[in-house]
């Protein structure tokens, strides 16, 4: 079941939007050109013409997404993930429930892949070992949703909403069939790393202006440790797995690039992303992070070790002399600094922290669910659905691990499992052979980063969350487009 499977190389031929129109126009197309000139008519005829204006600009967007499903991928990610509050985002009510606007492009570039299959002989399903593993876990999250719809009658609206998010797994093969070239892959993770630019600034912004005046959407509240309070601001955003995941790549693409890193634009975002984490106030993503990156200086050879170093040094001192002019200067950048401060000392108060209100919740919330566990623990009690712990309803739970079981049983949790294991064993064991310097980089980046959400879903939810399952997943597909790229220069290389 792990081995690999042949990848097509044909599948790079243009697609029928990228075509000609008299080389690709189908019985479809002219359907869909009624359909279209139908909708119109009646809307104009109902005297309705912003409505038309509307549907003309949504479907002008919708096909330049079509043909281009990188920006498609990159307005979810603006739209899910970034610093956009859900209430701004189209809806497209139906009788059954409602459609949000991303999901209409995620659909639609969903539809687009066996389309291509059916009117271009020219293009083939991408067939790799992690397919199998990203729809064996997608089933059985379907089975967990009729499961709590029907057996343990969750509500309706609570389980179309959970397997609304997690349906944006499925990005993973817009990725690997869409986003194959180096140009491509490219032109995704610049507008990630825009989109991250554009979520540490507002994250700045709101810093400054404090938490009673709410920019963003996310947690917004005055960042305190154990029962202290401080006069700074601690900012959640759905951006946040975003610039975390960026982080840990834009340094590995500094030190792997062949350039002074202070020459390196990825030197200034880094500095950007770091200040930007910092603010989330979130401890266990600090210590993953750490943890990554010295995982990253430990894989690479001896002379990106010396770069690492010498970039420590320097981080060390621009922190440092930082450090001292802003408590100089004080006001509310000094609080802040020393607010963090506080927070990162506290995770060397051994006891103390242990005792601490957050982390006893957390045992708590453990607790009830190894309990609630031993009467459900083959198929969960239903997807979304919560239990009561004294008279007292528990649907959110920190630890992904106890939920996904709960959640989905044991059948939920060997199918994550052997999902995200396999992510994990095809990029530790593959990096090294990604001949291009760039890729490697982002590979390796995404490998490691990965590596790092599974300790830090113990307490942090992110497999779970809308806006981390989409950068989760655009970060999965990636590693395989990368891993094809490869295999594509290799092919040439060895047959001309």
């Amino acid at each position: 079941m792990f081995h690999f499977l042949r990848f097509s190389r044909e599948h790079t031929a243009a697609t029928p939007l990228e075509r000609p129109i008299g080389q690709s126009f189908t019985p479809l197309h002219l359907a869909a050109g009624l359909l279209t000139g139908l909708f119109f008519g009646v809307a104009l005829a109902l005297g309705k013409p912003l409505i038309v204006f509307a549907a003309i600009l949504g479907l002008l967007l919708f096909l330049g997404v079509l043909r281009r499903p990188e920006i498609g991928l990159l307005l979810i990610v603006l739209v899910d993930a970034s610093v956009v509050y859900e209430s701004a985002i189209p809806v497209l009510p139906l009788g059954i429930g409602s459609f949000h606007g991303t999901d209409v492009i995620l659909l639609g570039l969903l539809f687009l892949i066996p389309f291509n299959r059916a009117v271009n002989p020219a293009f083939k399903i991408i067939r790799t070992p992690m397919n199998q593993a990203v729809l064996i876990f997608f089933l059985a999250v379907l089975l967990a949703a009729l499961y709590g719809l029907f057996i343990t009658k969750v509500d309706y609206k609570i389980v179309m909403r959970m397997l609304r998010i997690f349906s944006y797994y499925l990005m993973f093969f817009i990725v690997t069939h869409f986003i194959h070239t180096k140009e491509k892959i490219k032109f995704l993770i610049n507008g990630l790393l825009a989109i991250s630019v554009v979520v540490s600034l507002a994250m700045l912004l709101q810093a400054a202006l404090g938490s009673n005046v709410q920019i963003m959407p996310g947690r917004i509240e005055t960042a305190k440790t154990f029962e202290t309070k401080y006069e700074a601001t601690r900012i959640l955003p759905p951006g946040q797995t975003l610039i975390q995941v960026m982080l840990v790549t834009t340094f590995c693409l500094m030190i792997t690039l062949k350039k002074h890193f202070l020459k390196s634009a990825y030197f200034y975002l880094l500095l950007l992303f770091g200040v930007a984490n910092l603010l989330t106030y979130n401890r266990s993503t600090w210590v993953i992070q750490i943890l990554s990156l010295g995982l990253f200086a430990f894989l690479v050879p001896g002379k990106a070790q010396k770069k690492i170093a010498a970039w420590v040094a320097v981080m060390l001192l621009l922190g440092g002399l930082s450090y001292a002019a802003i408590m100089g200067l004080g006001g509310k950048p000094a609080k802040t600094v020393a607010a963090m401060t506080d927070r990162f000392a506290s995770l060397f108060t051994g006891e103390k922290i242990k005792e601490s209100a957050t982390l006893k919740w957390r045992r708590l919330e453990n607790y009830a669910a190894l309990k609630r566990l031993r009467e459900d623990w083959v198929f969960g009690i239903g997807l979304g659905n919560a239990f009561a712990w004294k008279k007292k309803p528990i649907s959110y739970m920190h630890n992904f691990y106890l939920w996904i079981t709960l959640n989905m049983g044991i059948i939920g949790f060997l199918a994550f499992a052997w999902f995200f294991l396999l992510f994990l064993f095809r990029g530790f064991t593959h990096w090294r052979k990604i001949e291009d310097n760039y890729l490697r980089a982002v590979y390796l980046s995404f490998t490691i980063g990965g590596l790092g959400l599974i300790p830090g879903a113990i307490v942090n939810p992110q497999f779970r969350e809308w806006y981390s399952i989409i950068v989760i997943t655009i970060m999965i597909g990636l590693n395989e487009s990368i891993r094809y790229n490869n295999s594509i220069r290799e092919t040439v290389k060895i047959h001309g």
